[in-house]
């Protein structure tokens, strides 16, 4: 297993598992629910904690209704009309390659000639690569609005300090295990450690129940009708026309296909 990968998969799951205990935000008496706590204990006839959640007033909008329909949910024409390009030209990717549908995604792609300056892994130099025009959307999932806040804000300094020592513990323990040896897990720890510190999120007021800018990832996460989204459009250089235009997109989805 790849250093990286190992890196990764450790923080990032220990990370979300840190992040989403209970806490209590400063000026807030609710505190935020552990994963546990997300697990429905209703009894019949009492009201889950998802419905319960919902702010919008309407009915909630199941996820398995756009299980590999993707593309009715984000349509060709929906796309072209946000990336400003021809429909005809755009290339349609639909990626259903895990089992599991929330990780499934729609994207169309437009080759315009357009390179972004990304460092190089090797040399750290910075190289110019071509890049296409994209409109995507994916992670369509049933959630609540306790779990999206607990999952999508910024997380503290203290909770980043956390997270790197029970990576560090988990690491210590796959070497013991045999899992990594030495060399890889030094390597992963020295990753962790910087995992997350770029990590943050802006609230997007207007769309749907509650959304989120994520700046790191530069893609949009909405929470409506206890059905949780991402809408991620990279059509320019300029990040703010690439936000602006990914909260017109959540916006038209949420009118013209989540509010029937």
């Amino acid at each position: 297993m790849k250093t990286k990968t190992i890196a990764a998969a450790v923080f990032a799951t220990l990370a979300l598992n840190v992040t989403s205990c209970k806490t209590e935000t400063p000026g807030s008496t609710e505190a935020q629910p552990t994963q546990a706590a997300e697990q429905s204990t209703s009894k019949p006839n009492e009201p889950t904690e998802q419905s319960a959640d919902q702010t919008s007033g309407t009915a909630h909008q199941p996820a398995d209704r756009w299980t590999g329909k993707l593309n009715e949910l984000l349509t060709l024409e929906m796309a072209a009309n946000s990336s400003g390009h021809a429909a005809p030209e755009a290339q349609e990717k639909y990626q259903k390659s895990s089992a599991n549908p929330a990780s499934h995604s729609i994207k169309y792609s437009w080759k315009k000639g357009r390179e972004e300056i990304r460092k190089d892994p090797i040399s750290g130099t910075d190289v110019k690569v071509p890049v296409d025009d994209t409109v995507e959307v994916a992670w369509v999932r049933d959630s609540s609005l306790s779990k999206f806040k607990a999952s999508y804000r910024t997380p503290t300094q203290q909770e980043l300090a956390d997270a790197k020592t029970v990576a560090g513990e988990k690491l210590d323990k796959m070497k013991d295990e045999g899992r990594t040896d030495a060399e890889q897990s030094q390597a992963a720890k020295a990753m962790a450690s910087t995992m997350g510190q770029d990590v943050s999120y802006d609230q997007v007021d207007g769309v749907g129940d509650y959304a989120v800018w994520n700046n790191k990832a530069k893609e949009l996460r909405v929470f409506t009708q206890g059905l949780e989204f991402q809408v991620r459009t990279a059509v320019s250089d300029d990040e703010a026309v690439n936000r602006q235009k990914s909260i017109e997109l959540a916006q038209q989805i949420i009118k013209e296909k989540l509010s029937t």
